[in-house]
């Protein structure tokens, strides 16, 4: 459909492999990592018939502007017309063959109920650094669709955040997020790291210039595309020990610490102990769609003592 660069040659391979199941492709700004996934779904979707297929950002605008009015057109414009129809209203592809292709946001309860109404055969969350593992945790549960000779398949990519970032426990350290675990089956996490330069066939002088020049932790994250720390992070000097370090006996302080959120931050409570010039903070609560009250019930089933939730 198009002429890939030989990166994106790499990411094509990716995504082929029917061993791999989420695929990420991370890295700096103009890459060519967005087109590569938005080809292999139209690929899919002409291929197996009466398949669906959708691509997804946090913002409905931000998908009708980045995808449906620019990457999209671009790859629609090497396929038959007579093979397809576009329906701007509801920003969806429908295919001869009665494959569809969607595009769609996050960010409306009406619209996310409407996307969890249909079932998948490819899922592809576009800039995941914007997105909150809750809500693609739960949008990947519509990854169902069950098409003859078609593996089901989850595509990402991301400019990279900072290495807290849950994407970088997925792919990186291969760890799951909630519990820290290894994940049980890291042979289906896949990755490749895609830059400009890679793509410079297709960008001009003076766009690289830009991304070159751009103040360090902006140039690391859309030109270099390395994953790293917060600009302004409180503690740097930091590791995880197991829990049996957590101070239990005197001399030392135990505070408790929280914060407030539902849908796209999290409700958060810590336990926080100083001891010997040290500081210990141990997370007894994480997780979203908490009201106040079911807060308070998870915090005294952790052990946080009554004083503490007044």
């Amino acid at each position: 459909m198009f002429k890939p660069t030989d990166r994106q040659v790499e990411l094509l391979s990716l995504i082929s492999n029917p061993m791999l199941e989420h695929i990420l492709a991370v890295g700096g700004s103009r890459s060519g990592k967005t087109t590569d996934f938005v080809e292999a779904e139209l690929i899919r979707a002409l291929k197996y018939d009466e398949s669906r297929h959708i691509v997804l950002r946090q913002r409905y605008k931000h998908a009708r502007l980045s995808i449906w009015m620019d990457t999209l057109p671009k790859l629609l414009q090497h396929i038959d017309s007579r093979l397809y129809k576009t329906y701007k209203g509801d920003l969806v592809v429908v295919f001869k063959n009665k494959s569809e292709l969607w595009v769609d946001g996050l960010d409306d309860d009406k619209r996310v109920e409407k996307i969890f109404g249909r079932e998948y055969a490819t899922m592809f969350f576009n800039e995941i650094s914007q997105m909150s593992y809750d809500a693609i945790t739960d949008a990947q549960t519509r990854n169902a669709m069950n098409i003859n000779g078609c593996i089901n398949k989850f595509y990402y990519d991301e400019n990279p955040p900072d290495e807290f970032h849950y994407s970088y426990t997925l792919w990186i350290k291969k760890l799951d997020p909630t519990s820290g675990m290894p994940l049980s089956n890291p042979l289906a996490y896949g990755y490749l790291y895609m830059n400009p330069e890679d793509n410079a066939e297709n960008l001009s002088k003076q766009y690289l210039n830009i991304l070159r020049n751009l103040p360090t932790a902006k140039r690391l994250r859309f030109y270099e595309g390395k994953f790293a720390q917060l600009e302004n992070i409180v503690f740097t000097n930091w590791d995880v020990v197991d829990n049996d370090a957590f101070p239990t006996k005197p001399p030392y302080v135990i505070l408790y610490g929280g914060d407030f959120g539902f849908t796209i931050d999290p409700s958060v409570c810590v336990r926080v102990a100083y001891h010997n010039h040290q500081l210990y903070i141990d997370e007894l609560v994480y997780d979203f769609g908490l009201t106040n009250q079911m807060l308070a019930k998870e915090m005294k089933v952790v052990g946080v003592p009554m004083s503490a939730l007044i």
